[in-house]
């Protein structure tokens, strides 16, 4: 599994752009495309935000869905609406962790295989805080 993450110790607008021009170049690797042909009419794949934990993952994902708009991909509310979804996440205590793998698993069991080539893309401080442990354990 890919995991992209959001450095915790630097969260200005520089570093939320560059990290969503890395999901979104991952995004158009794995998507295989840059627009997704749904009906006949070619769309623009579509991003939703699910944050989990303190007020600063709020503004976390409030920064990228930001970068989102000002970029060729579309802010969607509803996960449903996705063809990523980005898992905000915190782990500053057991709890929060626990609350985030159980999120992942539920997007993954539940949402990715409700429409081919789905993606979810985990940040915040889970994958920084357990790295490549975490990637193995999943």
């Amino acid at each position: 599994m890919n995991f992209q993450t959001i450095p915790r110790s630097r969260t200005d607008i520089q570093t939320m752009n560059v990290f969503l021009r890395g999901v979104f170049n991952w995004m158009s690797v794995g998507l295989g495309l840059t627009a997704v042909v749904a009906y006949g009419v070619a769309t623009t794949p579509a991003i939703a935000f699910v944050t989990l934990g303190c007020p600063k993952n709020e503004v976390d994902s409030d920064r990228m869905a930001a970068a989102v708009l000002s970029s060729a991909y579309r802010l969607v509310q509803s996960p449903d609406d996705a063809d990523v979804i980005v898992l905000n996440t915190c782990a500053f205590i057991q709890p929060a962790t626990e609350e985030a793998i159980d999120e992942f698993f539920e997007l993954h069991n539940d949402w990715r295989p409700g429409r081919p080539g789905r993606r979810i893309v985990v940040a915040g401080c889970m994958p920084s805080r357990y790295g490549t442990a975490l990637t193995d354990a999943m």
